[in-house]
């Protein structure tokens, strides 16, 4: 099987640009190598980790496939992968002085020459100079860029390059098998940008992405701006009532339509650069001097010249997701059991519906999204992370109780975080196929005081004693949607996930009203938001510190697993969901990357 290999060798090139003087800026120009001349390369400071100054080889029948790029010999530069065919020609923008760098995934029997690493000892492998080529037998062409492999100063870092991830095509090649076994996590998964970046195309920019709810956008024009993967995007109310999801991207010169979080944009979307003009769906309404571009491409029937739409765009009890992708399952296929999470919420109001609270917090997350993914159905970590504020509260609880009746739930939002390990080893979690999971209760969130039995007539008023009875007597806390959402249905408690890098994530933090409910029950809702929920709260902050050493952690060179082994064989699966049989197994995670290996196969 080819291997990636990478090595610090004293290569220079000369390129010879077609058609244009060597020491011009040629763009789009076809470039060749026109003579390799070996000898060291001086390396200035500290060598990054993203090192390519130069390996070559020649023979195409042993080079299964070659990554070029241009460096400055300092361990910075741009790669472009490409196989190697007869004919092939580089298209780049040169500068004067650059130097030509390349990755190698070699055949089996030229891999075996390498070893043992990490010393590279490397004989030359093949000339492929013109005037050699007829000596070889090579067709003309075969191999356009001359070059050989030349003395080894040092070999790079094999970590640089993780297990089961090749960089030799411009893209990461993932043997997810090496990655991602079944009781454990290579640590790359958390670190590396190549995975990130494979992510951001394979899961974001693909599967259905929260972008907000209904009574975010009341009005036509009204928009809240949004990123799904690595795009730019604003849920837009229009006209008719409906909501498009459109790209914040003016088709014209590419400056963003939109400026802010939240607005409304009038009858139409006017970009602020040339006053390009759109209707409300997207479709062009007006460019301005439009006899300029008689007789090009860019004319209002063109559909390039309207703003792009996601693909596709859907809701569900009020909640808006788009798909950047044409095809995939649909938004109900998507959410499949999990949908409950909205459900749950909508069903506890006595109009079926809730409203946003327009207030957001925002948080940095210094950590990977699976962090804060994972943490969420972890039922062994807050007896141990939360357990000061928990004692605290709880301790609190305990006095008030003795002196009057009645004790704000407030302090069991706290104090049931320190409840003992065999108190949460009894609460279990369902884990569906796609990675959405479900943490059953653990609080009592159903006193029988005024303000609860207010609220219950309500419901059985609207929906029948039956009924209403069903809807409150779900046992759930959490509800997962992989991987970006969390929802905590019976407190109206919504957080999504928008990752940044490797290391950083944008976690928003929502909170909504029940319709028709009493006022007294959204007072509890933001109670939990700002108590549990809010960056500015003990318990949000813990975990923030955790999340943030764990990425520390695995950034090191003190271990290459993340380990999955609790309760590993003890799940019981039906149908393809996985129940388990403690609640601190580590079931969740398990069950995660088997969504995310799938999601990444595609």
């Amino acid at each position: 099987m080819a291997r990636p290999w990478r090595a610090v060798v004293g290569l220079r090139a000369r390129l010879m640009v077609a058609e244009q003087a060597a020491v011009a800026r040629a763009v789009e120009a076809q470039v060749q190598v026109q003579e390799v001349v070996a000898g060291p390369v001086l390396v200035v400071g500290p060598v990054l980790e993203r090192e390519r100054v130069v390996a070559l080889a020649g023979e195409p029948e042993r080079v299964q496939a070659l990554g070029l790029g241009l460096g400055l010999g300092l361990g910075l530069g741009l790669g472009l992968g490409l196989g190697l065919e007869p004919g092939l020609e580089l298209e780049l923008e040169l500068e004067p002085g650059l130097e030509l760098e390349a990755d190698l995934a070699l055949a089996p029997d030229l891999e075996a020459d390498l070893e043992p690493e990490p010393v590279l000892e490397v004989a030359p492998v093949a000339l492929a100079a013109p005037a050699e080529v007829a000596e070889q037998g090579l067709a003309p062409g075969a191999v356009p860029v001359a070059a050989r492999v030349g003395p080894v100063v040092r070999a790079v870092d094999p970590a640089v390059v993780p297990p089961g991830v090749s960089r030799t095509r411009g893209q990461s090649m993932m043997n997810l098998d090496a990655l991602v076994e079944p009781d454990r996590v290579h640590k790359t998964v958390y670190t590396d940008a190549a995975i990130f970046d494979a992510e951001m195309e394979k899961i974001w920019e693909r599967i259905w992405v929260y972008c907000g709810h209904l009574s975010q956008v009341p009005n036509p024009g009204d928009y809240h701006a949004v990123t799904i993967g690595r795009q730019p995007m604003f849920m837009v109310r229009q006209a008719d009532g409906s909501v498009q999801v459109l790209h914040n991207r003016c088709p014209h010169r590419g400056v963003q339509l939109v400026g802010n979080l939240k607005g409304n944009t009038g009858h139409s979307i006017v970009c602020s650069y040339h006053a390009w003009s759109f209707h409300l769906d997207g479709s062009v309404r007006a460019i301005p001097l439009a006899q300029g571009y008689e007789g090009t491409r860019m004319t209002r029937d063109n559909p390039d010249c309207g703003v792009k739409r996601a693909a596709r765009v859907e809701s569900y009890r009020g909640f808006v997701f788009a798909s950047l992708s044409d095809d995939g399952p649909s938004l109900k296929e998507f959410l499949g059991e999990a949908r409950v999470a909205f459900d749950d919420m909508c069903d506890r109001s006595p109009v079926g519906e809730v409203e946003v609270v327009p207030i957001c917090h925002r948080v940095i997350q210094h950590s990977n999204w699976k962090f804060f993914m994972e943490n969420q159905l972890d039922a062994l970590h807050p007896s141990v992370t939360h357990q000061s504020t928990g004692i605290a509260a709880g301790r609190v609880e305990k006095r008030l109780k003795a002196q009057q009746e009645k004790v704000p739930l407030y302090y069991h939002y706290l104090s049931a975080f320190a409840s003992s390990f065999e108190q949460w080893d009894s609460v279990q979690t369902i884990n569906f196929p796609r990675g959405h999971g479900i943490l059953k209760a653990y609080m009592g969130l159903r006193p029988q005081d005024p303000d609860t039995l207010a609220h219950e007539a309500l419901l059985k008023h609207a929906y029948g004693e039956q009924r209403a009875e069903e809807y409150l007597s779900r046992s759930i806390h959490h509800v997962l949607i992989y991987p970006y959402l969390s929802v905590q249905s019976p407190l109206q408690q919504l957080r999504c996930l928008r990752p940044i890098a490797p290391d950083k994530t944008l976690s928003e933090i929502w909170h909504f009203r029940l319709k028709g409910a009493p006022e007294a029950i959204y007072r509890r809702s933001l109670w939990y938001y700002n108590l549990v929920n809010s960056p500015a709260t003990m318990i949000n902050a813990d975990d923030l510190e955790n999340w943030t050493k764990g990425q520390w952690g695995l950034q090191s060179n003190g271990g290459d697993w993340v380990s999955f082994h609790r309760y590993f064989g003890d799940d019981r699966e039906e149908g393809g969901v996985t129940y388990s049989s403690h609640g601190t197994s580590e079931a969740v995670m398990r069950s995660q990357f088997r969504a995310w290996s799938t999601y990444m196969a595609s």
